[in-house]
């Protein structure tokens, strides 16, 4: 699961979008503490997770880039903050 603010319908309208020829990969995070059992600390350790790894997916890009790697449209990740 992979952070952008966007609105409900947005959201959902960019979830929809991922596929094949789609600029992002749509990292769902967040939901429900109650449903997953889970402490807010627990959400936070969740998202720290998620921030590293698309961290680290953007940094690879930028790299590839700079080294003359793949000319194809990179796929960004992109979080989508469910809450």
């Amino acid at each position: 699961q992979r952070v952008a603010l966007l609105g409900a319908s947005t959201a959902v309208a960019a979830a929809a979008h991922e596929g094949e020829g789609s600029p992002w990969d749509a990292i769902m995070q967040g939901g429900d503490l109650a449903l997953a059992q889970l402490t807010p600390e627990a959400m936070d350790q969740r998202m720290a997770s998620v921030l590293d790894e698309v961290t680290e997916e953007i940094r690879a890009i930028q790299a590839a880039a700079r080294n003359g790697g793949p000319v194809a449209r990179p796929r960004w990740p992109m979080i989508v903050l469910r809450s």
